[in-house]
């Protein structure tokens, strides 16, 4: 047998038995089993901590989600809570403000009160310029009136023996004095300055009738309305009029004036708060314990009745002027009447000499 090339290495393939082949799939069963179950191990677990993580997931979803949820509600709650103060802060504040400035604080001293006072005082002003008017109409020698001088005389006579008895008069028997021993005040003018006894009102006119003088008789019918005498007459008792109605409506406005519960008395009441009167002490108080817009309205109130007050002086100052300017025109008239009858002595007295 010739020798082979390939000598020295294996030249046949392995022999497949029977046994070997049984033994090798049994080690494969063996192995693939094993191996399977711990592939079914590894997969159990890897779903056990899938389902783990998933449920943790779930739970820490739902916590936030419940923290979320909190949260919301806690801000919402917040912002109410918020709004609520606010809303309460600004009540307070209005509140405040209100009782700042319409409280006792912010309206002056005794608002109600020094309403009531002005709105008394202003009807007092207003009865008094209709209580004047009716003062002079009541004047027997009224600007414009015409009347029998000794009708008005026995009158006046009548009122004397009646009300105005004076002691030296009684003493002479022309009348009786009242009960009382009250001094008459016809010819007082303290019956129109200060009018806080009984009687003082129909004193305070008849002082006013003295003043005026007693009237001027109508004019005579028998010469006629057209006649010179008549018209010079008339014309002559308006003259007097006119300079006698000034000094006449200045009294009558006097007494109207000082009548009880008349302006002065009101202005008394009103002022007095301020100047040391029954309200003086509140009034201090109050301006210590004032805001400053009560302290402004107080200002502005007593400013109010200042002009009022300054106005009242004005029109006094207007009577004044206007009685002032009738002395001149009576005091002209006498110097022009002297002036007359100097020139007519003058030319009678050049007359007589050239018939000499």
């Amino acid at each position: 047998m010739a020798p082979n090339a390939n000598a020295g290495f294996c030249s046949c393939l392995p022999v497949i038995s029977e046994i070997w082949q049984n033994v090798a799939n049994e080690v494969y069963a063996t192995q693939k089993t094993a191996m399977d179950r711990g592939f079914d191990v590894l997969d159990q677990q890897w779903r056990d901590l899938m389902q783990n993580v998933t449920a943790a997931l779930k739970v820490t979803t739902k916590q936030v989600e419940v923290t979320s949820d909190q949260r919301i509600a806690a801000d919402q709650k917040l912002a109410e809570t918020a709004a609520h103060v606010d809303k309460e802060i600004a009540l307070s504040k209005r509140t405040y403000e209100a009782l700042r400035d319409y409280g006792p604080q912010g309206q002056g001293y005794d608002p109600c009160e020094q309403i009531d006072q002005q709105k008394t005082m202003n009807e007092a002003i207003g009865h008094a310029a209709e209580a004047a008017d009716a003062v002079v109409k009541s004047v027997a020698a009224a600007p414009g009136r015409y009347a029998k001088p000794s009708d008005t005389l026995k009158e006046w006579s009548a009122a004397r023996s009646a009300v105005y008895c004076r002691p030296e008069l009684a003493a002479k028997g022309f009348c009786t004095p009242r009960a009382g021993g009250e001094k008459p005040r016809d010819t007082n003018p303290s019956s129109i300055f200060d009018q806080n006894k009984p009687g003082d009102d129909a004193a305070g006119t008849q002082y006013l009738n003295y003043f005026a003088g007693a009237p001027n008789p109508p004019p005579s019918t028998v010469l006629g309305k057209d006649s010179p005498t008549v018209n010079a007459y008339l014309e002559l008792k308006r003259q007097k009029d006119a300079l006698v109605a000034p000094s006449i409506n200045s009294v009558a406005a006097i007494k109207a004036a000082n009548a009880p519960n008349g302006p002065m008395a009101e202005i008394d009441r009103r002022v007095s708060n301020f100047v040391g009167g029954e309200g003086y002490k509140d009034f201090k108080v109050s301006l210590h314990s004032s805001e400053a817009r009560g302290l402004l309205l107080q200002y502005a109130k007593m400013s109010a009745l200042e002009l009022q007050m300054r106005f009242m002086q004005y029109e006094q100052a207007q009577r004044m002027e206007t009685a002032l300017a009738a002395m001149t025109v009576a005091e002209t008239d006498q110097m022009d009447a002297k002036a007359d009858a100097a020139a007519a002595a003058a030319i009678k007295s050049t007359t007589n000499a050239k018939i000499k």
